[in-house]
């Protein structure tokens, strides 16, 4: 059967003909939630929903549409310019037209146009100028780009379009301004080895740089028994992180003081095989100060994350636990994930799934927001340009309800006289969707 991988669904081809390429790619979904609670996004945006109290919530979402454009005027060069049409969320007030008239805010809800990806590739300095003939497929790459991860695990898992990658659903965005130095190290055209390390903003594509440090990122795999094409076979993978949060220097604290959150680490560990019709992967996580309670709410969260109201809700204190416990720049974080696919044979079909289970805060005795998340699903392969799968998303928290103790609350977020969060835990969120991706 025809079985394209995610490398193969790359809009970054390796390959790109001289001259002028377009290309286009978008997400599509439906999806019937049967349990609504607050956490985490499946998938982008808009794929929030409104949170406790609105099971059998459902929508029609185009989460991605790109617009990619390359420009390869030499085998030296090719420079990339990417849009993004993405649905906005901020509502903002009226504005005021004369003396007596108002037109409504009309922010949320209309789609917008950014940049994702901006960069230049370098692509023949080893081959031409060093002559190294193991990297001579090796560049640097300048500008908004994909960083060392994210890209590349979700072209391990191959179902980008389905649900997003581990690090990228717990915080880590998919491309950075920054540059980088990245590729493939071969003998007797075996590939061995596959690495990509970079220096960028503290921000990502979607902000404003505010802080006055950069953050370091490098992975590195390596393919023991060689490999003839990217990811086939046995491979190891390691992933470093070093950064700070993005806040400008004066924030409480100043400069040598990084802003009260700290420096943040990830870190990441996989081992991976690929065969022709199937392929697995393990990967151990682990963080320091990477997964705030913004991160955690960024699917759907209290009011009391987001806004001030003149009374607060039912779940302010609650609000407030998590707040202590995620954002007092002392957080040490924990996971452990596994996907998989199996292509069915003689047909266009594959079996797909991934667990994840997550630790946002190692430090508590007993943290309520502990999770797992689990997706499986079935694909059916149209053709090179369509596919749809059918899945089941799934985000649990598996402590039993109990009461976080205003005690140990205090000595988390250095703040005393804590109270007592009663119904700590939050509840749990189920969605069935229908997930669709065409690229051309």
């Amino acid at each position: 059967m025809l079985r394209l991988t995610a490398d193969d669904w790359s809009l970054a081809r390796r390959t790109v003909s001289l001259g002028l390429a377009l290309g286009t790619l978008v997400f599509a979904d439906y999806r019937y939630m049967s349990h609504t609670g607050f956490g985490p996004a499946f998938l982008d945006t808009p794929q929030t929903w409104p949170g406790v109290g609105n099971n059998n919530f459902n929508s029609f979402d185009i989460s991605r549409a790109y617009i990619d454009l390359k420009f390869s005027p030499n085998e030296d060069f090719l420079l990339r310019l990417t849009t993004d049409a993405y649905a906005t969320v901020g509502t903002a007030s009226g504005d005021a037209i004369g003396k007596n008239t108002s037109w409504a805010s009309q922010v949320d809800g209309n789609f917008g146009i950014r940049l994702k990806y901006t960069y230049l590739d370098y692509n023949t300095f080893f081959k031409k100028v060093l002559k190294i003939a193991p990297m001579s497929d090796d560049k640097f790459t300048f500008g908004m780009q994909q960083n060392p991860l994210i890209d590349w695990s979700e072209a391990l898992y191959g179902f980008r379009y389905v649900n997003l990658s581990n690090w990228n659903y717990l915080s880590l965005s998919s491309a950075q301004v920054g540059v980088a130095m990245k590729g493939p190290i071969k003998f007797n055209e075996l590939q061995y080895a596959d690495y990509d390390f970079g220096v960028y903003n503290d921000s990502n594509f979607h902000q404003f740089e505010q802080s006055a440090y950069k953050q370091f990122m490098g992975r590195i795999s390596a393919y023991p028994f060689g490999a003839k094409s990217r990811f086939q076979g046995f491979g190891i993978t390691g992933f470093y992180n070093y950064g700070y949060a993005n806040r400008p220097p004066d924030f409480n604290g100043g400069p040598n003081n990084a802003g009260r959150t700290g420096h943040l680490t990830r870190i990441s560990a996989l081992v991976h095989y690929t065969a022709e019709t199937w392929g697995i992967a393990g990967e151990y996580d682990a963080g320091h100060n990477a997964f705030t309670s913004n991160n955690l709410f960024s699917g759907s969260g209290p009011l009391d994350q987001f806004t001030t109201p003149a009374k607060p809700t039912g779940f302010a204190q609650f609000d407030t636990m998590a707040k202590g416990i995620l954002d007092n720049g002392q957080a040490d974080e924990q996971g452990w994930d596994f996907f998989g696919h199996y292509d069915i044979p003689h047909t266009p079909f594959t079996i797909f799934g991934m667990y994840q289970q997550f630790l946002p805060n190692t430090n508590a005795s007993k943290n309520p927001l502990d999770f797992y998340r689990w997706i499986a699903g079935v694909q059916y392969l149209v053709n090179k340009n369509l596919r749809f799968a059918i899945d089941s998303q799934n985000l649990t928290y598996y402590h039993d309800q109990f009461t976080f103790a205003g005690s140990e609350l205090s000595i988390l977020s250095g703040k005393p006289g804590s109270k007592n969060t009663d119904f700590a835990v939050p509840r749990d969120s189920h969605v069935f969707m229908l997930n669709m991706e065409f690229r051309y």
